[in-house]
């Protein structure tokens, strides 16, 4: 595991304005770490990034090098991104089987269906503006061990979302439980709060 301060050597710093974040890239590893002045919090960013280009207001980095490809950190036109918000393995309270009856991931992830932009105006086909489709799920996995895992439920949608609500269900009880949210989304994600409805499983019952 490589620790932060040996990613620091020969790294560089972009700043994206619009956000207020500052970008660390180290062009030998595929991720970068960016830092939130407004939320005071890091996270990783799945892009490997060689250099920045001075061009303010905008951020755009620089990926690869025969051929490159220019990035705009900012993406202030929207465009859908991949994305996976796993969380880690949580025991819902004490460590004894539980079944999910249902749960709902509140907030709203803004539409996974959205006009294509090139340059902040709509690309039209035909009068027609064209649309990227992608879909978004929610996915519940469960485990004994925090090694081995197994589905339990899930929901897919292909619009804006809000609050994605898995069906009722009584599945096996297992003692930890990952949520997850998987798939194409605009860059407006807000997410609040997973809401579980839990079923305690007792394993001294007569049989």
């Amino acid at each position: 595991m490589l620790t932060f301060k040996y990613y620091l050597e020969n790294a560089e710093i972009g700043y994206n304005y619009q956000e207020k974040e500052i970008i660390v890239a180290n062009k030998s590893y595929n991720y970068s770490y960016v830092y939130s002045m407004t939320s005071r919090q890091w996270y990783k960013l799945s892009l490997k990034i060689d250099s920045f280009l001075n061009s303010y207001p905008e951020c755009l980095a620089v990926t690869g090098t025969s051929p490159f490809a220019i990035y705009e950190i900012q993406n202030p036109h929207r465009t859908v991104n991949d994305i996976a918000l796993i969380t880690r393995p949580i025991k819902l309270g004490s460590l004894s089987h539980k079944r999910i009856i249902q749960s709902a991931l509140r907030g709203v992830v803004r539409p996974s269906l959205s006009d294509l932009n090139i340059r902040g105006e709509a690309v039209l086909y035909r009068g027609d503006p064209l649309t990227m489709f992608s879909s978004c799920g929610f996915y519940i996995l469960g485990s004994n061990d925090t090694q081995n895992f197994a589905y339990i439920a899930g929901t897919e949608k292909i619009k804006d979302i809000r609050d994605l609500i898995t069906k009722m269900n009584k599945t096996k009880a297992y003692k930890y439980f990952v949520f997850c949210l998987v798939g194409g989304v605009r860059t407006d994600v807000a997410l609040n709060f997973v809401e579980v409805m839990v079923d305690e499983a007792f394993e001294n019952r007569l049989r």
